[in-house]
């Protein structure tokens, strides 16, 4: 059986250089002085598990029950994040 380099994810193994989508992220198998997965896409989980890219804006979000009406997807930190104008 031949050999081949691939990362581990979920008891999965993905060859090189593929992408693996995590939930609204696309990790890519890389290989640096080990084989690593690496966030290549960072996007924001909306309102019934719709994606959004960072720099989208103008969407409905809930937090703590309470629906905010002008939301957008930024990033922070080198994650992606909501924020939405009205709350704390």
């Amino acid at each position: 059986m031949p050999m081949f380099e691939a990362c581990s994810w979920n008891g999965e193994c993905f060859p090189l250089n593929s992408v693996i989508k995590d939930g609204c992220n696309d990790l890519t198998c890389v290989k640096n002085s080990s084989l690593i997965l690496e966030v290549t896409t960072r996007r924001c989980e909306g309102a019934y598990g719709i994606c959004h890219d960072i720099g989208d804006s103008g969407f409905r979000y809930t937090i703590d029950g309470i629906q905010y009406p002008d939301c957008e997807c930024v990033e922070e930190s080198q994650n992606a994040k909501i924020k939405c104008k009205g709350y704390p």
